[in-house]
């Protein structure tokens, strides 16, 4: 069983709009008015007129009776309607172009939401404004008909008389002039010819032409680019197409009046060069299924009107190959589709109230010019260089509108400059760094590009620091690296100071350095010793004293192999071989050191050998005494 539900249909306020046009007075009778007076009477469906107050209307100027795009349009908010008549300024809200006016013909109106009112023929006014416009330019370096040289005026056929010449005679009688001698004018002007005539192609335009008020934009020739000064045919376009889907598997509700509907939201494109709709839809019974479309104005257009689907599926593209069942889509050539576009789906064919079907997928296609950005089918070769613009921050969104967009950020020359390009995120290029351009990039602390490495940036673009093994002028003295010393003789310091005298190391020239530069103490502070040192061979006491080798620090002076007059002295306690500071109380290598330092501290390193006779220290001087074992090495102590 199927059931029909009747459906309510939007409810529209009729208006009937009965206009006339005049041209408003102006101060100066030879100026021409900026706009034309637009009258008229507003009544409601009881024939009556419709209250006092202000109403939204639109008017739109069209070159015929049935054109789909308007040649201009504007708008006023809230036009004061009293008593049922309304008058507007057409062009006050925004400017008609002379160009506009030539072409003019018809009037449209549209009140509110409303569909526009079907048009009215503009008179004759309007063609005599146009004469006034033509006849009233002036400018100065004008190229005249007469220096072009023209070979006739007017003619049927090239060469031929004037027979279908124009005169001012269209606007002396224009109050009584009708639509069709405006027409017949028009045809007049298309059948004109000439011989010797330039034409707008074979000018070459690439600059603006200034003709005073009436200046020509180099930007408004269009087309492939072959009529302009170094385009080629396949130049520069603005062309570009871009698809929007739709839902997909929306469920459709059975048997239900309202229906299920999807939007698609188009955001701002540029003028529409064409516009595709592709519905793909499934359901039990497609004969008892209706689709339609609303564009962004709420004009209804049908797909699929009940009854004429069948079979479980349905397909189609519109409006090619597939017509659409009424309503189009050209009103949309050459204007921007950009709002909410609604598929509106009803099944009024009964299977069990639930979900019969779904709308597999739907989608816009549209052609446009954009307003934003152009594109070259070729390679295109920039011999003086590619500048990608600067941002502190991402310029636009990354979006599959700008995918592979480029840009320079300046990071406010922070971590975060580089190059950018989107795709679908911003991705930041790893460009390779190159020392020496003088740009910090990744892996340096600086580029100073001098090629200099005494200063703060050396040639490896890494901030100077002591031990990069460069000498940093005015801040080290030396800098060897890896080989900087902290107490290696004669070698650069870790601090990268030269060795010198109180740095606590005995460098060559130096007898001692004790890490001060205090004169008074054992070691001056010229570094020469104020204190007893071991020697290879000195006088102490009257006997010669003398070492194999000797080693002296802050600590202590040692004596190697110490003999006295070519005796050793003994050790008194033990054989050895070890350090001991121990020592036998008849023999006193303490007081021996007391006497050599001032401190009476003494270490001695033992060793046994078979009982002979051995030099002694006792009660401050020398004498001799036996023992088995004696002092290979002494170290008298300076603290």
């Amino acid at each position: 069983m199927s059931h029909r539900h009747h459906r309510a249909g939007r409810a529209l306020l009729a208006f009937a709009v009965v206009c006339c046009a005049s041209t408003l007075p102006a101060g100066d009778a030879g100026a021409l008015p900026a706009t034309v007076a637009i009258q008229g009477v507003m009544v409601s469906p009881g024939a009556g007129p419709v209250a006092d107050g202000g109403y939204p209307v639109t008017f739109r100027l069209y070159a015929s009776a049935d054109a789909k795009v308007a040649l201009h349009e504007e708008s006023v908010p809230s036009l004061t309607v009293q008593g049922g008549v309304f008058a507007h300024a057409l062009g006050s809200v925004a400017p008609v172009l002379d160009a506009i006016w030539a072409q003019a013909t018809h009037l449209g109106v549209q009140v509110g939401l409303d569909p526009e009112l079907p048009r009215t023929p503009l008179h004759a006014v309007v063609a005599a404004r146009r004469a006034a416009v033509a006849e009233g330019l002036d400018c100065s370096g004008c190229v005249s008909a007469q220096a072009i040289g023209f070979g006739y005026a007017a003619s049927d056929t090239p060469g031929g008389p004037a027979t279908n010449a124009l005169v001012a005679a269209v606007a002396q009688t224009a109050t009584s002039a009708t639509a069709a001698d405006e027409a017949a004018y028009a045809q007049v002007a298309g059948s004109l010819q000439c011989t010797g005539c330039v034409k707008v192609d074979m000018l070459g335009i690439n600059k603006d032409i200034d003709a005073g008020p009436h200046t020509i934009k180099a930007a408004k020739f269009v087309g492939d680019g072959s009529g302009l000064t170094g385009v080629g045919a396949a130049g520069f376009s603005q062309g570009f197409s871009k698809v929007f889907a739709g839902g997909a598997g929306v469920a459709i509700p059975d048997d239900n009046p309202i229906g299920v509907s999807d939007v698609i939201t188009v955001p701002t494109l540029g003028a529409a060069t064409s516009v595709t709709v592709s519905v793909s839809l499934e359901n039990s019974d497609m004969s008892t299924v209706e689709v339609v479309l609303f564009d962004p104005n709420n004009s209804k257009m049908t797909l699929l009107p009940f009854g004429a689907g069948a079979g479980g599926t349905w397909s189609a593209t519109f409006p090619n190959p597939t017509p659409l069942a009424s309503g189009s889509l050209d009103g949309w050539l050459g204007q921007d589709p950009a709002g909410k576009w609604t598929l509106g789906v009803v099944d009024q064919g009964f299977k069990d109230n639930g979900v019969d079907g779904q709308i597999v997928s739907w989608s816009l296609s549209f052609g446009f010019d954009s307003n934003s950005k152009v594109q070259n089918p070729l390679t295109i070769v920039a011999a003086g260089g590619l500048m990608l613009p600067e941002s502190d921050g991402p310029p636009v969104p990354c979006d599959a509108d700008h995918r592979g967009y480029s840009y320079i950020d300046t990071g406010n020359a922070g971590p975060a400059a580089g190059v950018y390009i989107c795709l679908g995120w911003w991705a930041k290029l790893a460009l390779e760094a190159v020392c020496g351009n003088g740009g910090v990039e990744t892996g340096e602390t600086c580029d100073d590009g001098n090629g200099d490495d005494t200063d703060a940036c050396p040639t490896t673009c890494q901030t100077a620091v002591c031990g990069d093994g460069f000498v940093h002028a005015g801040v080290e003295e030396c800098d060897d690296g890896a080989a900087n010393n902290g107490d290696g003789k004669d070698q650069c310091r870790a601090s990268c100071k030269n060795p010198t005298c109180g740095d606590g190391v005995v460098d060559t020239g130096e007898a001692c350095d004790d890490g001060n530069e205090v004169d008074g103490d054992t070691c001056s502070n010229q570094c020469t010793s104020n204190k007893f040192v071991f020697q290879s061979s000195q006088a102490v006491k009257g006997k010669t004293v003398t070492c194999s080798s000797v080693v002296t620090n802050n600590s202590y002076t040692q004596c190697t192999n110490l003999k006295v007059d070519g005796l050793y002295m003994p050790n008194g306690i033990t054989c050895g071989p070890s350090w001991s500071f121990s020592f036998a109380s008849k023999h006193d290598p303490p007081g021996f050191c007391q006497f050599l330092t001032g401190v009476k501290k003494a270490e001695a390193y033992y060793k046994c050998s078979g009982s002979t006779t051995r030099a002694e220290w006792e009660n401050g001087g020398w004498t001799t005494g036996s023992d088995n074992g004696y002092i290979e090495s002494l170290r008298c102590y300076y603290q």
